[in-house]
């Protein structure tokens, strides 16, 4: 599935003419210079923030629901943001810097993000299910949050071992990073508290175009584990039952979300950024552009064809092989700004 979002005008861009405009349809974005349409693109549903009413919890309203039910049935959900810099990328997938500041712990504000949302989701709906007397037997939930800047993998949730991170592939559960710092949480508020621990530690520049623009691309992984025993209480505890007999009634129900908040991709001759390094542009365009490569292939029904080669480009992309050729309920959100 392919959502786009137009972020609202900013203050310093009241002047110029904006050059993206949404037909009837909701679906299709039509670029122009001003004066003539020079392209158009179609995806599934366009959210144009200049418009009243597209906030942050109308759209994860409209996007993010059905992929909190898919997770509660066990399939794996990859949302990741695309666009340019300053298009609000990060903004839509993270959320403000303060979106969690609220004084009630784990609380969420109008500011927060997709990845919030989600999760909250997530505990609220198990904490129903716990209210409601439905048997449960374990619930084990886990983060992780890494960034790849030029091509290497930084832990930010390490606080400092310096661990050498190597991207490993393994035949059977796949592909994972090999030293990850994998933090265990038990509720929402210390699963915000990691996220907002990890931005801070995100690699992060200014440009013309944007004060604090992404460098890196950034991975949070949220993984929850629930064991469920349908049986009636009064049958519980039947030692008449053979082993066979009771495993099959132990579902195990588990997760991967994983929320990918993407680079911003900058020309240097249109931002004349005389400090970004030709080494970091380079690894973000050709990282994005792999990307890119498959995501074609995918909407072009292809994927299921595309070699192990196709992903092994670069580190991004073999993190992402779950989400692109695997059992993955995948969104992408693709970001643009007004001007």
């Amino acid at each position: 599935m392919v959502v786009g979002r137009i972020r609202p005008t900013l203050s310093r861009e009241t002047q110029d003419e904006e050059g993206i405009k949404v037909l009837s349809d909701q679906k299709t974005v039509v670029l122009s210079d001003g004066t003539t349409d020079k392209r158009q693109f179609t995806v599934d549903r366009v959210f144009d923030s200049r418009a009243n009413g597209c906030t942050q919890d109308n759209f994860f309203n409209a996007v993010g629901q059905d992929l909190v039910d898919q997770s509660l049935k066990g399939y794996n959900v990859t949302v990741f943001a695309y666009g340019h810099t300053g298009s609000g990328k990060t903004y839509t997938m993270l959320g403000h810097s303060n979106s969690s500041s609220s004084s009630a712990p784990g609380a969420l504000d109008e500011g927060s993000g997709f990845l919030q949302r989600f999760v909250s989701n997530i505990f609220q709906t198990h904490k129903a299910e716990a209210e409601q007397g439905q048997s449960q037997q374990a619930l084990h939930y886990s983060c992780e949050f890494y960034e790849v800047y030029n091509e290497r993998i930084r832990d930010l949730l390490d606080t400092g071992s310096g661990r050498k991170l190597e991207v490993r592939v393994h035949p059977k559960h796949g592909v994972h990073i090999d030293g990850i710092c994998t933090s265990v949480v038990g509720s929402l508020k210390e699963t915000l508290n990691l996220l907002n621990f990890g931005k801070h530690m995100r690699t992060v520049a200014s440009t013309t175009m944007n004060e604090r623009s992404s460098r890196s691309h950034a991975i949070f992984t949220f993984r929850f584990e629930q064991l469920t025993n349908p049986r009636d209480a009064d049958h519980g505890d039947d030692t008449s039952e053979s082993q066979d007999e009771k495993r099959q009634y132990n579902t195990r129900v588990e997760s991967t979300v994983m929320f990918v908040d993407l680079a911003g991709k900058e020309d240097q001759g249109a931002s004349m950024n005389k400090d970004a390094t030709i080494r970091e542009m380079c690894y973000i365009n050709t990282s994005l552009f792999h990307l890119a490569h498959l995501i074609t292939k995918l909407s072009d029904g292809k994927g299921r064809t595309a070699s192990f080669a196709d992903f092994r480009n670069t580190k991004l992309t073999m993190l992402l092989t779950q989400a692109l050729g695997g059992n993955s309920r995948t969104v992408l959100v693709a970001t643009l700004a007004p001007p």
